[in-house]
């Protein structure tokens, strides 16, 4: 009874130390996450935490399209998802896509990512920011 009523209260506070991602600064680096074929997340790095407000614990395992809608389409089969995403690295460019953190806040992101072949499995390397703002005149 202890040992988990320990675990569960950290756990609650660990995820209250999360700032939710809708109110993250502007950043001029990027976060990285390791996604295997199916988009599902194999890792990630503290910068994603902020970024969708979650522990590392809570995004691994979970599919990045519910957090990042566009890099899925609709129903599609998993093998198309993956083509999809090779199809979204081949130009190695950023691109814009709106998010949604744990909180169900929606925001802009840019990710860019390439494929790689580890052990004979394909992974993906995510890298994602928050869009530059451009001042007002």
């Amino acid at each position: 009874f202890g040992r988990a009523s320990i675990a569960r209260h950290q756990t609650e506070s660990e995820r209250d130390a999360f700032r939710p991602a809708a109110t993250l600064a502007n950043r001029t680096g990027y976060a990285t996450m390791t996604l295997d074929s199916f988009g599902q997340i194999r890792d990630c790095e503290a910068t994603a935490e902020e970024i969708f407000g979650a522990s590392r614990l809570n995004l691994i395992g979970r599919p990045i399209f519910k957090f990042i809608a566009g890099l899925s389409r609709g129903r599609s089969s998993p093998s198309y998802g993956a083509r999809y995403l090779e199809y979204l690295c081949a130009d190695g460019e950023w691109h814009e896509f709106e998010a949604t953190d744990m909180g169900g806040r929606a925001f802009a992101v840019e990710l860019s990512m390439h494929r790689t072949q580890t052990s004979g499995r394909e992974l993906f390397a995510l890298r994602l920011r928050r869009p530059k703002q451009t001042a007002c005149p």
